[in-house]
């Protein structure tokens, strides 16, 4: 992203992958905010990973049959509201045990997962959540406590990566000395994100206005799966909407193509490149050299244990998404036809 918006003549086509556009607004103001909301006054973790695994189930009976088929996965996660009284442990309509069910407290902590960041005036300040359909990603990133980080002094692993980024690459002047616990940590969200500030100027690549980069030919691709939490996905589809404001849509698709793909996490297999002749450098250099822009990439999920095909699934270009037609076999990528999105978390693409 740095290259296409800062060194826009080294290259004519770039592909970007899962993009870590903010550097520090996700490694420090995200951590802390799942951090510090999934601890009790002991630092103990109030969510737990059965907890996540009951709030995937909701999602998935809340929100799955959106995109027309009910198949285990979410596409438009951000249309998705969940209905929490098929989890809580005093509502007739719960789906789950009493083992597995939410208190009001771990009720509170998982709103808070679903919820921007704000400071202590109730102002966003980061305006990312974690998305329905991410739980079953929550225990590995370390948000419910499960793992453990060795310089976190026995906080989780969200909180002790945050102590590494706070002492190495949060302010332009590194803390000393440094910071061995959170308890040494000002976490104070009033100000943080202005201290962290001049150093996300260095290591952001959120620029919109690729003009140059435009005008020299260039073409870009870009790639994110919807319930990745370790890059969200908000800022890469937010970034694409101001790529519309900036040049409109008809010339952002001239020379961006933005792929979203549902259930494929950080960097994980199922997505673009999935099949043969599918991979994004063949699409980029089709692109640049015989002018045929990419249309769709077919993602396909195999067996972890045997290698087995299991389905496959077009994704269009955003603001595009697959559609099933109702008819045709829901394992082939055949059955699914693009529908325009107008809005992205409440807002007009295109306005």
């Amino acid at each position: 992203m740095i290259e296409a918006q800062r060194y826009p003549a080294d290259y004519q086509g770039i592909v970007c992958g899962f993009p870590a556009m903010f550097q520090l607004g996700i490694g420090i103001i995200q951590n802390t905010w799942f951090g510090l909301a999934n601890r009790d006054e002991n630092k103990q973790p109030i969510l737990l990973p059965a907890h996540a695994e009951t709030l995937a189930k909701a999602a998935l009976q809340s929100c799955d049959h959106l995109d027309g088929l009910v198949d285990g996965l979410i596409d438009n996660p951000d249309l998705c509201t969940i209905d929490f009284g098929l989890v809580m442990c005093d509502s007739p309509r719960s789906i789950v045990n009493s083992s597995a069910c939410l208190t009001n407290r771990e009720l509170d902590v998982a709103k808070k997962f679903y919820s921007a960041p704000t400071d202590s005036k109730g102002n966003v300040i980061l305006s990312v959540g974690a998305l329905p359909g991410s739980e079953s990603y929550w225990d590995r990133q370390g948000w419910l406590g499960s793992t453990r980080h060795p310089k976190g002094s026995g906080e989780s692993a969200t909180l002790g990566n945050l102590i590494d980024r706070w002492n190495n690459i949060a302010f332009d002047v590194d803390p000393a000395p440094l910071a061995t616990s959170i308890a040494e940590l000002d976490l104070d969200l009033d100000t943080l994100y202005q201290r962290v500030g001049y150093m996300e100027s260095m290591f952001s690549a959120s620029n919109a206005d690729l003009t140059v980069f435009k005008r020299l030919g260039g073409k870009l691709i870009l790639s994110q799966g919807w319930p990745d939490v370790n890059v969200p996905a908000h800022f890469l589809v937010d970034y694409y909407r101001r790529l519309v404001h900036v040049f409109g849509e008809a010339e952002t698709e001239s020379f961006v193509k933005l792929f979203m793909s549902n259930g494929q996490n950080h960097v994980q297999s199922y997505g673009l490149g999935a099949s043969a002749g599918q991979d994004p450098y063949s699409r980029i250099a089709e692109w640049v050299e015989d002018g045929v822009s990419p249309m769709w990439f077919n993602g396909t999920k195999y067996d972890a244990t045997n290698g087995t095909f299991l389905f496959s699934r077009p994704a269009f270009p955003f603001p595009y998404y697959a559609m099933y037609d109702g008819v045709g076999d829901p394992n082939v990528q055949e059955s699914f036809y693009p529908v325009k999105r107008l809005t992205l978390f409440g807002n007009p693409i295109s306005s």
